[in-house]
């Protein structure tokens, strides 16, 4: 694996975006602005393309597919130490790092009730956010 200017610049945008997941057309624009603030040439939206194609291959991006259809992609390393589950929006495509005790909690009950380990690395849980619900969560 070659760690090219190119995708070192994917990769720090992402990265800088840990909870928002993009399209390609919002990475490009992303990648282009951070190119631009840096004084660096960007990479062409074809190239950011394969990246994001090849990122994914290699796990370093995630995709996921909104409620609208559209693929969004994310940065699927996490800045938490300890194993934990994600919560993903499916209106806003926000990621959500569970608290590892609560995480913790709900994986010894799954284990407990039904005799099954989730694998907490690739295991995400769908719903919405409190922005996107409203207030109460409903």
């Amino acid at each position: 694996m070659y760690n090219t200017e190119q995708r070192r610049i994917v990769t720090a945008v992402f990265g800088e975006n840990r909870e928002q997941a993009m399209t390609v057309e919002e990475a490009a624009e992303g990648i282009a602005a951070y190119c631009a603030k840096k004084g660096i040439n960007a990479p062409g939206k074809s190239t950011v393309y394969r990246l994001i194609a090849k990122l994914c291959g290699e796990d370093v991006l995630r995709r996921f597919a909104r409620e609208d259809k559209r693929f969004v992609y994310q940065l699927a390393a996490c800045p938490e130490e300890a194993p934990h589950l994600h919560l993903k929006c499916t209106d806003c495509g926000r990621l959500i790092h569970m608290r590892h005790s609560a995480s913790d909690r709900l994986m010894r009950e799954i284990m407990r009730d039904n005799g099954f380990s989730v694998d907490e690395e690739h295991t995400v849980l769908y719903g919405r956010c409190t922005k996107c619900s409203g207030k109460n969560g409903v």
